[in-house]
């Protein structure tokens, strides 16, 4: 899932205990698998409804979108940069074009 939902984030770090070296490190690999990372957001919502009273917005919402694999999300986040840049281009044509009409006539 790509989460384009910028109110709300729920992070973890995960962290193990590591038998050789006697001390705790961080590892997503030991911790996660494949099957935890395509199910993350929907456990997370039910767990949330089952564990706090006042939760009734869903983790899942319209600006949470499947995704095939990275190349498709690359190719989308190219996209959209291409587009705001044009944009800003625009926008700083617009600028220019008011500065320099609201700048006296020369003869």
């Amino acid at each position: 899932m790509v989460d384009y939902d910028e109110t709300t984030h729920h992070a973890f770090v995960p962290v193990v205990f590591d038998v050789k070296k006697e001390r705790y490190k961080v590892s997503a690999k030991q911790v996660l698998t494949r099957h935890d990372l395509k199910t993350f957001h929907d456990d997370l919502d039910q767990d949330l409804k089952k564990g706090l009273l006042f939760y009734e917005k869903d983790v899942l919402n319209n600006k949470t979108l499947p995704s095939e694999n990275v190349a498709e999300i690359k190719k989308y986040n190219d996209q959209f940069k291409a587009l705001k840049d044009e944009l800003a281009n625009v926008e700083d044509n617009i600028s220019a074009k008011k500065h320099y009409s609201k700048s006296p006539i020369q003869k």
